[in-house]
């Protein structure tokens, strides 16, 4: 992540059984999204290996929702949307991960 001071990394690991369950539950929310929100596919399709995109994740919702809480999360998501103001900034230093596709990746050692 890239903050005002510098750069912040974290090294983040799971359990395989852990990460077994997230993976499934992302590329099960991937097809859900594609086949329930219109223009979804625009963004990312339903093939989990296709290209890559360039996103934000905001977080991921783990728990049902009501229409009403729904409703607010869109509206939320469309105001930091018209919000958005990109920033252009310099790398000094960095890191480069290699993905063979969403749920399988690795730092590239140099």
């Amino acid at each position: 992540m890239f903050a005002k001071a510098g750069v912040l990394k974290l090294n983040l690991g799971l359990d395989d059984a852990i990460k077994n369950i997230f993976q499934t539950y992302r590329v099960e929310l991937n097809k859900y999204l594609v086949k329930e929100v219109l223009g979804y596919s625009v963004i990312r399709n339903e093939d989990w290996n296709a290209t890559l995109s360039g996103h934000i994740t905001l977080g991921y919702i783990v728990n049902v929702m009501t229409n009403e809480e729904i409703e607010i999360y869109l509206e939320k998501l469309k105001a930091f949307n018209d919000g958005f103001q990109s920033i252009s900034f310099e790398l000094t230093q960095g890191e480069v991960t290699r993905f063979t596709d969403m749920d399988n990746y690795a730092v590239v050692e140099y």
